[in-house]
Parts: structure tokens; sequence; C-alpha cells
């Protein structure tokens, strides 16, 4: 088919030729490859590579980045600032975290979180949260980040979290001892296997969920769990520590095509059975059943302090726990 568009234009009359010579077995190898797409083809060649290299690497950082493509800040921030922010504090944040956008006709989230949380400006519909038991859980620790994180043993002021506004050196370091002493001891930082693990636990999971069932509960009804089970079905067989790390629950919702014993079965009998409650009625355990050992779990409502928390506690069997400890409650009382 000929299309009058295609008239004089060399490109498409290259490729007519072309194709009308490929039709009669004769080839036309002298048009040459542009030297940019050239680039390009061995550009992303060595990208996927890379790429490809560095999802077999077992450690933090690549959880940090999963991607090496550059990674974006904010335009206001110098480079010399953007390194600051990575290589300073590795455990003041993971990348993760919300983003709050301009202001404009279609956003989604603006302003600070905390404070929408804390005026009740979110919708006021039932809400499901809670976290595993040690979520900062890793089957190995790299060595790039425990010399990464030898300067914590120098400066105990850098665990001090940065939304605990202290104020001023004084304050950071006498709360940096608290913190240093309370999670590791005598011992060094850069050299702890569980601790460091708890600690990363507490500060970037625990302790910011605790403070969202808080501010959640204060206007519409919170059900919170602790998945402590310990089972096969994410993929975690050859357990290394007393605990369950981050997702492991996702495994009792979800088939990752692990196989288990009849207790894992049964463990992801009543999490499906909680959570498709709680998807049709806004309530895990609207009635009493015998799956679920007749208990029923109930709401946080108007909670002011974290001792008057209910959790839905997993481990073989099902429990009620009316709080769970965590250092920085003691340490910071949240305003109430």
């Amino acid at each position: 088919m000929w299309i009058p568009g295609h008239s004089s234009i060399r490109g498409n009359d290259l490729a007519d030729s072309a194709a009308r010579n490929a039709t009669f077995g004769a080839t036309d190898e002298g048009i040459p490859i542009p030297l940019d797409d050239v680039k390009n083809y061995i550009k992303n060649k060595i990208y996927s590579t890379w790429q490809t290299k560095w999802n077999t690497y077992d450690g933090l950082l690549r959880v940090s980045k999963p991607s090496i493509q550059k990674w974006f800040y904010p335009k206001e921030l110098t480079r010399k600032e953007q390194v600051e922010l990575i290589a300073n504090n590795p455990l003041q944040g993971l990348a993760f975290a919300p983003v709050a956008e301009p202001d404009h006709e279609n956003a989604i989230i603006t302003g600070r979180s905390h404070e929408r949380l804390s005026n009740g400006q979110f919708h006021h519909v039932p809400i499901l949260i809670g976290y595993n038991s040690l979520e900062g859980y890793l089957d190995s620790i790299p060595a790039l980040f425990r010399l990464w994180i030898a300067k914590y043993d120098l400066l105990f002021s850098l665990l001090v979290p940065d939304d605990l506004n202290a104020r001023g050196p004084i304050t950071e370091a006498l709360l940096g001892t608290r913190i240093k002493t309370e999670y590791f001891g005598i011992s060094p930082i850069a050299l702890s296997n569980e601790k460091i693990m708890r600690f990363i636990a507490d500060t970037q999971f625990e302790r910011p969920i605790q403070e969202t069932i808080r501010l959640y509960s204060q206007k519409t009804k919170v059900y919170s769990y602790y998945f402590a089970y310990q089972g096969p079905l994410w993929g975690r067989v050859n357990r290394t520590i007393d605990a369950v790390g981050h997702t492991e629950d996702l495994g009792y919702l979800f088939d990752f095509g692990y196989e288990g014993s009849d207790a894992d079965y049964q463990t992801r009998n009543r999490m499906v059975k909680l959570w498709t409650n709680f998807a049709k009625t806004g309530n895990p355990t609207p009635t009493k059943e015998a799956l679920l050992q007749e208990i029923v779990w109930p709401a946080n409502e108007d909670v002011y302090y974290y001792y008057y928390y209910y959790y839905y506690y997993y481990t073989a069997t099902i429990e009620l726990l009316n709080h769970l400890y965590n250092f920085y409650r003691l340490l910071l009382k949240p305003s109430i």
C-alpha cells in the first residue's frame, strides 16, 4: 500500500525502497544507523545489566533504593544537601515516606500528615492497621551498612529521631545516651545484629504506626493487630531470629506458592476470614465464630495514650493484648 504522505520524505522513501527490494530477495545494507540510536542502545544495555546485578544484592541499601536510576530530590536542595540527606544519618528515615504535594486542583495529599490527622482531616471510615513482631528483621546485615553506622558509636545523638523535636545539642546528647543504653547497652552499635533490627523496627515502624493508631482512633474505629506467627507461607523458611519480619503477614492473606503445616493453613484461614469480614462489614469480628476462637476484636476509640490500645495478637492461637511495650512511650509522652 502506498500512502501519499510518504512522498518526497527521505527516510520514508528509503524505507519503501528497502521493503521493495526485500520483496524480491535483495537487501540494502548501506542505510546508516544514527549515532544517537547506537548510544541509546548501549546505554540501555548497560543500565539493564546493572539493574539485574543490583536486584541480586541482599542488603538494606537496595531496600531503600531498589532502582539504579537517578534518585530525585526536591529541586530546592543543593547537591551537597542531597548527599548529606542520605549519607549523614540513614536511620532517620527510610526512602519510603508520605509525600506532600504542591497545592493544586488535583492534589491528593497536601500539608503535613501528622497535622492533618491531628485535625481529623481524613475520611472517617473504619481502619484495620498493625505490624509484625520485628519489622526490621534482616536475614543478614551487609558489611557496608555496618561501616556506615559506625559513627553512631561516636555520636549517640544521631540515634534521636528527628520527629521527637529534641531542642539543642545537650537534650539530644542526653536522649541519645538513653536510647543507646536501652537498645544496645554497652555493645557497639555497628557490631549488633538483632539489637539494630529492633531499633529499626521501633523507630521506623512501630512508633509511627502506634501514633497513627492514636490519631485515627480519635475520629473513627481502629482495629489494631500484632502479627507474631512464625511460619513459612511468606517464604522465610530458615529463620535465624525468634521473630516475624516486614510483610510476612501477607503470606497468610495471599498464596506465595510455599507449602506449610495444618497450623499454618489454619492461621491463613483465620486472617482471610478477618480481612474479608472487615471488607464486607467494616468489622473483622461482627459475630463470634469457632474459627476465631469466639474472640471479638474490639475497636480502639478515643485513644489518648498508648496503654489504652487493644491488639489482636497472632501466634499459634489468638489473644487480646491491651498494650505492647515500646521504649519511646516512656521517653516522651504524646500530647493529649
